[in-house]
């Protein structure tokens, strides 16, 4: 019996639907945003640079295939040390000293390097060039340190280059440098206190919370939004939730539910009140992305038929909010660690708020673009067919990525 126009096109749609998933699956977690501290003290320029360690495989020049872990941070050296040039007077500082170290409980690599300028600070001028064809989104947020003022600031694909006029700046100021760096990350220990310019600290300790909020840089709303999208696991998770007839009102629960359980867990682990590893997390996120595929075929069978079966699923009673929340849960510590990676200090909160923002706007827009989809299909006899069928690629994909993480 030659199939319809309708089930011809319901047919295309789920192949289209599943090529997608493919896809975005494909590139789970990998981010284009890297971090960068930087000190100015009397012995040079000190550069702390802090990303994913899953990125540098972007940086070997010989591919060796997908699934492969990262070489040690020691292999990277040469590339980063590329990356980075400083000079003064239009003459390049030295670099006198370089390290590399891996960050296990975040996943991240961190290469320090030093670099020297007999010449002075006059007409300085740091250029970092790393991943601009790799990655021309890519957005590395950056601090300066100097007489203890603190510069916020992004490198960009477009915005290679920060120059810094030191003895002026330190003439204005009537502050010396400092005679040698930080012995750790000052990312941890000091405040970020503008997004254009140096302030005053004092002043800026005495400013109101609010003040403190617009200070706050506004691309971290941008990282929200970009993580959340690029973020496979989670991105499949929140269409997962839609592949079940449900009414409005469920549907508007399951996604607040949702909502305020990863923005519990990503406040509480990015002020480190909880912490694990993500050896332990990114696995049991993978777990709920199956876990959701399976509750959603479970659901889409009930003894009826046609279009009486989806008002049939609506009208039934659900707990669904409960397993949403509790697997929210876990999903605000996965969305926490790059935040976790970015020292942030005194200025978390605004952070905070900015980058649960953009993931609130990067998952609204999600359920935009597939609530339309989803009650289309669920209008059609043959849609829970194809719910049933995404939701069976859920948990391929859940199981796939569990056992990746679990075993790599």
């Amino acid at each position: 019996m030659p199939l319809s126009y309708a089930q011809r096109l319901g047919r295309r749609c789920c192949l289209l639907i599943l090529l997608l998933l493919q896809a975005t699956a494909a590139c789970a977690h990998l981010s284009g945003f890297t971090d960068t501290s930087i000190q100015i003290a009397q012995p040079g320029i000190k550069v702390i640079y802090t990303l994913p360690a899953d990125n540098l495989l972007e940086l070997e020049s010989e591919p060796r295939g997908e699934g492969v872990k990262p070489l040690a941070p020691a292999e990277y050296l040469d590339a980063i040390v590329q990356g980075w040039s400083v000079s003064a007077k239009r003459r390049p500082c030295f670099l006198r000293d370089r390290e590399a170290a891996a960050l296990r409980t975040i996943e991240s690599y961190q290469f320090s390097l030093r670099f020297e300028c007999p010449q002075g600070f006059d007409e300085l001028l740091i250029r970092y060039s790393l991943f601009g064809e790799q990655w021309r989104g890519e957005q590395n947020f950056t601090r300066v340190f100097m007489a203890g003022e603190q510069l916020r600031m992004r490198f960009t694909f477009d915005k290679k280059e920060l120059a810094l006029q030191v003895p002026q700046l330190l003439s204005d100021w009537d502050k010396p440098l400092q005679e040698d760096f930080f012995e750790v990350d000052p990312n941890n220990k000091l405040r970020k206190d503008s997004w254009t310019g140096f302030l005053n600290t004092t002043e800026s300790e005495n400013s109101s919370w609010w003040r403190e909020l617009w200070r706050t840089d506004p691309g971290f709303i941008t990282l929200g939004l970009k993580h959340i999208l690029e973020g496979a696991d989670h991105l499949l998770f929140v269409i997962g939730l839609l592949l079940v007839p449900a009414s409005w009102a469920r549907l508007a629960g399951l996604v607040t539910a949702f909502t305020v359980a990863h923005s519990i867990t990503l406040a509480l682990s990015s002020f480190h009140a909880i912490a694990l590893p993500p050896t332990l997390t990114e696995p049991l996120i993978a777990l709920t992305v199956a876990a959701i595929g399976v509750e959603n075929i479970l659901r889409t069978r009930w003894p009826a038929s046609g279009t009486d079966q989806v008002a049939h699923i609506r009208s039934q009673p659900s707990r669904r909010w409960l397993t949403t929340f509790a697997f929210g849960l876990i999903h605000g510590v996965g969305l926490s660690y790059l935040l976790t990676q970015m020292g942030l200090g005194d200025d978390l909160v605004g952070t905070l708020l900015f980058f649960n923002v953009g993931v609130e706007l990067g998952q609204l827009s999600i359920v935009a673009v597939c609530l339309p989809v989803t009650l289309w299909l669920f209008k059609r006899s043959w849609g829970l067919r194809v719910s049933s069928a995404l939701s069976g690629a859920l948990v391929l994909f859940g199981l796939a990525w569990f056992i990746e993480r679990t075993f790599r």
